[in-house]
């Protein structure tokens, strides 16, 4: 699973001890908080649509419930399998570079912050002692290198842990900074199934920290090194997993068909799909068909795809929202002009209900951070960041937030194609 490793060297010419094995920064960064390039504009600047009566702004936190019963929403009656998405065999690197000591990065911290520092953790008074012995402290350009025993990283309280790896999560040259995140419900549903032993999965527990009401783990270079290679290519394969499911459309003769069609067939599609709702609607007792169908072309194609191997243009949220329809298929990756433009000339601000194809993106610090599609109910269509390893998938809402958990302010923000409005 090692890529090789690119390792720093002191002014001495030796080798830099315990360097940052950049395996971490990929494995942690596919898995967890994987943030496309931000587009650099005011969204400000986007006049609201006119909005539905009585509609207040819509947000990821007023999705419509479930619908229950025929067409009890536009989208009608769906029902939604729940399913974990397998990473391609290939994806996971076999090599064999050894994996490197433990070592955290301090940076910009002075001998007196990190002592103080240190002291403030919720450490037992020997691992305090063991973590101050400068023995194990190295100067860096700007600041300091600790490398910890083994046992007393697998050791640390969850309050200790979770204290120090916030301080360490600020330097991309500790694999903290490229945690695996997950809600603290979702972590048995992602687990299951999982090969491990008992004993190894009560390890990842062990070394599972929270925050903000979701569970965190960046110890996977700890793991390598306690256990066996297959074991840590178990432990990386199920985390790196990616949550989805199946949505089928259920309908039968009390169907709205016509409803039904004008809300799938946005975009000018309605008349191409009312033939086969209903053929669907004429079958005894009714049918279910997947909502694939309804997609258009290129998400169609996506959908639970990975991006093939290629040396060409990336494909990121953006380009996957904005291509949605398939016109203006011209976006290029980090090109913030073209985005700002093609938002200025193709969308509007839409307030009041979501509808299959809108575009929400995720505002953070001034700084567009996600993009995905709305589907229907609590259904998103989306791609999470430039990396080939991150397919497209539905999700929801709360796999989304933890996607893209931050402490930075975050707004939610809907867009609609202006040639969409009036259907």
């Amino acid at each position: 699973m090692a890529k090789a490793e690119k390792k720093a060297r002191r002014a001495s010419n030796t080798p830099e001890r315990g360097a940052f094995n950049p395996r971490y920064a990929v494995l942690f960064f596919g898995i967890g908080l994987l943030v496309s390039v931000g587009f650099q504009w005011a969204f400000t600047s986007h006049a609201p649509a006119r909005n539905e009566p009585g509609g207040a702004e819509s947000t990821l936190l007023d999705t419509p419930s479930r619908a229950k019963g025929a067409c009890a929403h536009p989208w009608g009656d769906l029902e939604i399998i729940p399913l974990v998405l397998e990473r391609p065999n290939e994806s996971l690197d076999a090599g064999t570079t050894p994996t490197p000591e433990i070592r955290w990065a301090f940076p910009n911290y002075s001998v007196a912050s990190l002592t103080e520092f240190i002291g403030s953790c919720d450490l037992s008074a020997t691992e305090r002692s063991t973590l101050l012995d400068t023995n194990r402290w190295q100067p860096s350009t700007n600041g300091w290198y600790v490398f910890p025993p083994l046992e007393l990283v697998r050791e640390l309280s969850e309050r200790a842990r979770a204290k120090l790896y916030a301080v360490l999560a600020r330097s991309a040259q500790n694999p903290q900074h490229y945690p695996f995140v997950c809600r603290e419900d979702g972590f048995d549903e992602l687990l299951e199934g999982c090969e491990l032993s008992s004993e190894r999965v009560q390890m990842v527990r062990k070394l599972c920290y929270r925050r903000n009401g979701l569970l965190y783990f960046s110890d996977g270079q700890l793991f390598e090194l306690l256990t066996s290679s297959n074991e840590t290519r178990c432990l990386f394969r199920t985390l790196l997993r990616v949550p989805t499911m199946l949505v089928k459309l259920k309908v039968n003769a009390d169907s709205d068909v016509a409803q039904l069609a004008e809300y799938w067939g946005v975009g000018g599609r309605a008349g191409d799909l009312k033939p086969l709702l209903q053929s669907l609607a004429r079958k005894p007792g009714g049918a279910s068909i997947n909502i694939s169908h309804f997609l258009p072309p290129l998400p169609r194609l996506c959908l639970y795809t990975y991006p093939p191997p290629t040396n060409g243009p990336r494909r990121d949220c953006f380009w996957t929202s904005f291509t949605f329809f398939g016109e203006r298929p011209g976006y290029k990756l980090g090109d913030t002009r073209y985005a700002s433009s093609l938002l200025d000339t193709d969308y509007v601000r839409w307030h009041g209900e979501k509808r299959f194809g809108d575009v929400l993106i995720l505002v953070e610090s001034g700084v567009a951070a996600h993009a995905c599609v709305y589907i229907a109910d609590d259904i998103y269509y989306t791609k999470n960041g430039t990396d080939p390893n991150q397919p497209w998938v539905l999700m929801r809402m709360d796999d989304l937030k933890v996607q893209y958990a931050s402490e930075q302010p975050q707004e939610w923000r809907v867009f609609r194609k202006k040639s969409s409005q009036a259907l």
